[in-house]
């Protein structure tokens, strides 16, 4: 949700951006896709920010007690925008993820 002023910043990014670039480095069609500009740039920060600290890797590696776990996004209102977008992102590392 939105809890702050920086949050609140990030709701008035509101223009369309079109999801052509995410979905080459992501492995989905986004040509004629759009998404909130500022719940985009969250997903992007969110991604990269998993991939860098290898968080994912780490939890559903051989041998972790969580390897056959799926892995579940969830969000509300502003979260809900960042969830949906970040779990477009990931679908072709996790094809079983699933996303409320």
């Amino acid at each position: 949700g939105t809890l702050s002023l920086e949050d609140v910043v990030v709701d008035l990014q509101c223009l369309p951006q079109e999801l052509s670039e995410v979905g080459r480095k992501c492995d989905f069609e986004g040509s004629g896709h759009y998404c909130h500009s500022g719940i985009l740039s969250r997903g992007k920060w969110m991604y990269e920010d998993i991939r860098k600290r290898r968080i994912l890797h780490e939890v559903f590696s051989r041998g972790s007690p969580y390897e056959n776990y799926d892995l579940v996004i969830v969000g509300h209102s502003l979260g809900a925008g960042c969830a949906c977008i970040l779990a477009t992102m990931m679908r072709h590392i996790y094809p079983r993820l699933r996303c409320f």
